[in-house]
This record gives C-alpha cells, sequence and structure tokens, in this order.
C-alpha cells in the first residue's frame, strides 16, 4: 500500500483537477451550444511529412496554420495501416476486433455498429461526407449516418492517365482529386442553416500512384509524395475558406488526421498493409475549435481510436458505453501539468494473411516497448531505438514474452466473443482486388477470423520486398516509366514463372513503349494460364487493338478487339470497337456497337457522350441534348461532359451558358486545355478582354508551349 497523500499534493491535485475541468468547459459561456463538426482525413501521410511536425521540405501552410490555432499531437498512431479498417476505427471509436472491418474490398463495416455521424444525426445534426477512394465506396458500409455521402470517384475514363498510358489505371484504386471532392460538398455546405453539421472530408490524393497537380508537379519534382501531400493541403484550405465565407469557422471543431501513413521504403516496405512498424503507423492529428487551447503540443502517445470520444466530449454529447477509445480533452486541458502519459496501443494487420495467405501481425505498445507478434516475433526498445531497427526478441525473451501475454490478455479483454468468418467477396470486388494485385489467387474466400495470437504462415516481413517491387512497378506505370516498369516486371518474373499478375505489368510496360506486338506473347501466356485472367487479358486486348489499327493493321486491330469482347463482353471493349469503326466510316456499325456498350452499363458515359455527337450530326437535336443531360445527371463531375454540353449550347447559340459550362469543366479538372481555350474564344466574342487576358495567362501557366495556349495568345492578339 502506496503512502497518504500529504495536504499539500492533495490540494496540487485538487488544483489541477479544477483547471482540467474549466479548460474543458472553456468556450461553453459566450459560444453557440452546438458547434459544428469538420473531420478532413488525408489518406497515406506520414507525420514526419509535414511542416508543423518538423518537416522542413513541407509546403503545409493551412495545416501548420490550424496547428498554430489548435492542439497538435505529436504521437497519435493508426491501428491498421490500411484504409477502410483505420476509418472503421476513426468513425466508431472501437478497435478493430469490435467493429469487424479488417481489410480494404473484403470486409463491411455492419449496420449494428453506432458511427459518428449516427450519434450526431440523433442530436439533431446535419450530416455529409465525400470520399477520395475506392476503399470507402458506400458498398463498405462507412456510409451509416449521412444524409450525403458522394462517392462518385473520377471513372478511369477520365482519369489524368487515361489516354496518356495504356492500362496505368489497372493498377490503381479509383480516386478523385481533393479538388473534386471538396466540390461535391460545397453546394450542401452552402445551404447549411441554423441547424449544426457534421461534414466528413476524405482526401485520397497522397496514396500511390503519386502524381501531383500543377504546381506540385514541378515543385515537387523529386518528391511526388511531398507534392500530394501539398496539394491535399491546398485543397483543405479551400474547404475552410468556404466554411470561413459562410461564417461558420469561429463555431465549428475541426478535426485532421490520416489513416495511416506510408513505408517509402523503410524496413524494405514502398508502401504500406502488410507491415506493422512506425512508418505506417505514426500519423498526423490535430484539433481546432472553440475551448480548445491555440499552439498547444500534446506529447505522448494517442490514437484514432480516440477521436470519436474526444469530439463527443467537446460537443458535451455523451460517449456509447462500447466506444473503446478515450476523449484527448483533458490532456490538452493538462497541457501545463506535465508530460502526458503513453496510452497503450494496440496494432494490427490480417492483411497478409486475408489477401496474400501469409501469416498476420498484430502489435502491442506500452510505455517504451512495442512487442509485434506474428510468424517472426519482433520488440522494439521505443525509446532507445525510434526507427525500429534492432528486433530485441531473442536478446529480451523475458520482456517478450511478458509483452506477447499482456497483448494476449488485451485481445481477450476486447474482442467479442466467438470466431468470425468473412464474407464472401463479390466477384466484381474480387477482380478488381486482383487485378490491383491486392488479392491473391484463392485468399479472401470467408477465412475464419480467430482473435488469438497466431503464429503460422510465412512472415509478411520476408515478403516485403516483392510487395515493394509490385508497388514500384505500378508507381513506374502510373507515372511515365515504362522502361523502369519492364525491367521491374521482368525482375518480378524471375523464379516465379509466368504469373499472370507479373506478365500484366510487363505486357502493359510493352504497350507503354508502343510495342503491341512484343506485349501480344505476354498477353497469350496470361490466357493460356486460365479464365480467372481473361478481365486483365481482355484490357490488354484492347489496347493492343487500338495501337494495331492506328498503325494501319486495321483488320488484324479490329480481330484481337473482338477476341477481347470474345473474352470478356465491356461497355468500354465495345466503345472502342465504335471508335474504330467511325474511323473506318462504318456509321451504322458504330452506331450498334455503341447501344451494345450502353446496354452493358448504361452510366458508361464515353459512350453516351458519342452516341450524343452521332445524333446531333443526324440532326436530331433534341435526342442529344438528352442524351448529355443524362450524361451529365449521372456524372456531374466529369469535366468532359460539361465540355460537350458547353459545345452543343454553343452550337445552339446560348453563348453565355455554354460559357458557365466551360468554366465548370476548368473548375473540375484545371488540366483541360481544350475547356480553357474555348472559355477564351467565348470571353472575346463576349467583347470580355480584360477577362480573356487573364484566362491566356492562367492557360499558358498551366499548359505552356501547348498547342491551346499558342492558338490561344494568337486569337487575343488578332483581336487587339
Amino acid at each position: 500500500m502506496g503512502r497518504l497523500p500529504t495536504g499539500s499534493s492533495v490540494r496540487l491535485a485538487l488544483t489541477l483537477l479544477l483547471v482540467v475541468v474549466a479548460e474543458i468547459g472553456t468556450g461553453c459561456r459566450g459560444r453557440p451550444k452546438r458547434l459544428n463538426v469538420v473531420l478532413v482525413t488525408i489518406d497515406t501521410t506520414r507525420a514526419d511529412h509535414i511542416g508543423c511536425y518538423g518537416y522542413a521540405p513541407a509546403h503545409t501552410p493551412v495545416l501548420d496554420g490550424l496547428a498554430r490555432q489548435g492542439v497538435l499531437f505529436e504521437d497519435a498512431y493508426s491501428s491498421v495501416p490500411l484504409t477502410a479498417p483505420s476509418h472503421s476505427t476513426i468513425l466508431t471509436g472501437k478497435h478493430p476486433m469490435a467493429h469487424g472491418v479488417r481489410d480494404n474490398g473484403l470486409f463491411v463495416l455492419e449496420a449494428d455498429q453506432r458511427t459518428l455521424a449516427e450519434i450526431l444525426k440523433e442530436r439533431g445534426y446535419r450530416t455529409a461526407a465525400a470520399i477520395g477512394g475506392f476503399p470507402l465506396l458506400a458498398r463498405y458500409g462507412l456510409n451509416q449516418g449521412f444524409e450525403l455521402y458522394d462517392d462518385r470517384l473520377t471513372p478511369h475514363y477520365d482519369s489524368p492517365l487515361a489516354g496518356q498510358a495504356p492500362q496505368a489505371t489497372a493498377f490503381a484504386f479509383e480516386e478523385r482529386p481533393a479538388a473534386r471532392v471538396n466540390d461535391a460538398v460545397f453546394d450542401w455546405l452552402d445551404k447549411q442553416g441554423s441547424e449544426p453539421f457534421f461534414l466528413w472530408v476524405h482526401y485520397y490524393d497522397p496514396h500511390q500512384p503519386n502524381r501531383p497537380p500543377v504546381p506540385y508537379d514541378q515543385l515537387f519534382a523529386g518528391n511526388p509524395y511531398d507534392g500530394e501531400i501539398a496539394y491535399a493541403d491546398e485543397s483543405l484550405g479551400a474547404l475552410l475558406d468556404r466554411v470561413k465565407r459562410r461564417g461558420l469557422y469561429d463555431q465549428t471543431l475541426i478535426v485532421v488526421a490520416s489513416d495511416h501513413g506510408e513505408g517509402l521504403g523503410e524496413h524494405d516496405e514502398l508502401t504500406h498493409s502488410y507491415l506493422l512498424y512506425d512508418s505506417t503507423l505514426h500519423v498526423p492529428l490535430i484539433v481546432r475549435g472553440p475551448g480548445v487551447p491555440a499552439g498547444a503540443r500534446v506529447r505522448g502517445r494517442v490514437r484514432l481510436l480516440d477521436v470519436l470520444p474526444t469530439v463527443l466530449e467537446v460537443l458535451g454529447v455523451p460517449i456509447p458505453n462500447d466506444v473503446q477509445g478515450r476523449s484527448l480533452a483533458p490532456l490538452w486541458a493538462a497541457r501545463g501539468g506535465g508530460a502526458a502519459v503513453d496510452r497503450t496501443h494496440y496494432a494490427e494487420t490480417l492483411s497478409p494473411r486475408l489477401s496474400q495467405n501469409w501469416g498476420e501481425l498484430r502489435a502491442l505498445y506500452e510505455g517504451r516497448w512495442k512487442y509485434v507478434h506474428g510468424p517472426r516475433p519482433e520488440l522494439f526498445d521505443l525509446d532507445a531505438d525510434p526507427r525500429e531497427l534492432r528486433n530485441l526478441a531473442a536478446d529480451r525473451p523475458d520482456q517478450a514474452a511478458a509483452m506477447r501475454t499482456r497483448l494476449a490478455d488485451f485481445l481477450a479483454r476486447n474482442s467479442p466473443p466467438g470466431a468470425r468468418r468473412m464474407r464472401p467477396v463479390d466477384e466484381e470486388t474480387r477482380a478488381r482486388l486482383e487485378a490491383l494485385g491486392y488479392l491473391a489467387a484463392g485468399a479472401g474466400q470467408g477465412a475464419e477470423i480467430r482473435e488469438e495470437l497466431r503464429s503460422d504462415g510465412l512472415a509478411p516481413q520476408d515478403r516485403a520486398g516483392d510487395m515493394s517491387l509490385v508497388a514500384q512497378a505500378r508507381t513506374q506505370l502510373g507515372t511515365g516509366d515504362p522502361w523502369g516498369a519492364r525491367d521491374t516486371a521482368r525482375r518480378l518474373l524471375v523464379g516465379a514463372g509466368d504469373d499472370p499478375f507479373y506478365l500484366e505489368i510487363l505486357a502493359t510496360a510493352e504497350l507503354q513503349l508502343e510495342r503491341p506486338e512484343a506485349a501480344l506473347p505476354a498477353v497469350e501466356k496470361m490466357l493460356a494460364q486460365g479464365e480467372a485472367n481473361n478481365r486483365s487479358a481482355e484490357r490488354l486486348l484492347l489496347f493492343i487493338g487500338k495501337m494495331l489499327h492506328a498503325r494501319g493493321e486495321r483488320a488484324l486491330g479490329l480481330r484481337l478487339v473482338r477476341r477481347s469482347l470474345e473474352l470478356e463482353p465491356s461497355a468500354a471493349g465495345y466503345h472502342l470497337l465504335a471508335t474504330l469503326q467511325a474511323g473506318d466510316g462504318r456509321a451504322a456499325e458504330e452506331r450498334q456497337s455503341l447501344e451494345r456498350a450502353l446496354a452493358l452499363d448504361p452510366k458508361y458515359a464515353p459512350a453516351r457522350l458519342d452516341l450524343a455527337v452521332r445524333l446531333a450530326q443526324e440532326g436530331r437535336r433534341a435526342e442529344a441534348r438528352r442524351e448529355i443531360e443524362r450524361v451529365l445527371a449521372e456524372q456531374p463531375y466529369l469535366a468532359k461532359a460539361q465540355y460537350n454540353y458547353g459545345a452543343f449550347l454553343l452550337e445552339e447559340g446560348d453563348t453565355k451558358a455554354a460559357l458557365a459550362r466551360f468554366d465548370r469543366a476548368v473548375v473540375l479538372d484545371p488540366e483541360y486545355v481544350k475547356a480553357r481555350y474555348a472559355g477564351i474564344a467565348v470571353r472575346l466574342t463576349l467583347g470580355r478582354r480584360a477577362e480573356a487576358e487573364k484566362a491566356v495567362a492562367e492557360l499558358e501557366a498551366h499548359a505552356p508551349g501547348s498547342a491551346e495556349a499558342l492558338e490561344a495568345r494568337r486569337l487575343l492578339e488578332s483581336r487587339s
């Protein structure tokens, strides 16, 4: 039994308690009773790549400003280095074994889980969210409680990669840039009245492949990852400016975090998902708002698990009993009372076993120690070895055994009873995950998950190098380095036989090198291994056929495209066939192929837009207008649709309406130089020379030396 506290220590404890209570309640007097909440998650962002965390090369003025206005948590940690599971933890305040989402694409957040949106909606909050990446599509259950959940991602045919790098988009999750994510919620935000609101915005941009837009592509030419973070920071600034213009900034609680980090080559891990080092678990966390002290920095381990209870405590909303996180408000309130105590933290990645048939990893942080259990256990002294370079499991067996016991006890205390079985993966998702290399053949088939420590399977640490090579190849394909991608694919194929995924990378690289004749043998090898490869082979055959047709080998090109459609009919395939038929002057066949494309996928916008053009050419303008307007209703963020509608309106003589559409296309895609040029021409027609001059300067800044920029300058000078 310890000593009883002295009178002075009791008075000190009471004083500190009163400070905590007073500061948590700061702002209750003289501020609105119910604050708005804006939660922003920036995917795949390391804390040590942000300016306010001490990273000098960063360009993150908005995040740095928020840190000056609020509280920065220096040592915040993710529970899972994967997008869907980590966001499930943020939105429920529960450990992964409690909310049940353990991997991307293979799990759904079940309806019995209560999210932050549901809790606040029950309290009268309006709720909205816009997400930037495939793992958070509404089908995976994170839309619970949101009145608006906008997950309309940029289709691959509208991606910056489309048309520039054949098949590059096949190796990346569907996403949309942060500016389009903002655009999805701006109208909703502008319509908010007196009721409080909860808005969640998710920027996916720092996820690979890293292709930052202008000007960050040049400013960070040697480090596109930092360029993507800079672009996300700029987009965050645009969102907060919108909140300020509505006069809501000072009555809004703002929370900014990342779901996980990125390996960047540390521990032989280029990306994330399969290992549990701090490079992928240490994340930024900043809180700003009424009652939150400005410029505070909290040291000591905290968790994304703690976000939900923190928000609820600040709002004065009771925290549900089943929430496993703890509010962070007492930590910033007691910032003058000494260093914060590190919170015990649990992290896991079951993805190596669930998606690749390897072993799984689970980790426990306690004090200075971090223990990772799996086929090859690891023990780190984080005080002495913060970069986790020395595994002490063999040197300190007693400490490793003690941490293993505590980890097992932690699982037993925090897991629901019984084993869980994965739901079968739907065919569309399985095909997409396999095409990306995220799912191995035979994996993800209703595996049983037991909340216990397992040592079976291959150690993920031993396979990180191969997965990093795959990630490297994806990046090379997505950033215009087909020579590097070809070399990487050849390295992967050494000792792997004719692995179909590696063959797909090789064939794609050959296509980017404009060598369809070299890509075809790799595709034939893929097809020889069975129907499971048909989807990937189908896409490759389309590109091979298109390139050969363009070279003048029209009959062979058409034959390969038709062969692709026999393997796997697709809207994209029939649209390509229609394009080739149009080039050959086969109008009737083109129309038939367009209709077949739309029969397979009525929302395939390129085919519907081409159909509208064909109808307009035939003089059936009313039908053409209906088709374009249908595309706009289904794909309101499709810049090409806005542009085409502008061209249609211009032909009808509605110049001002056409200009609005061209401008909208530029907002949606700042790199759409054709739309910029059209806007300049229309402005000159309307006599708006000053606006045209400004637009020409912007076009020249975005695309110096482009045909559109040169023609715009000539046009401007000819009208002087």
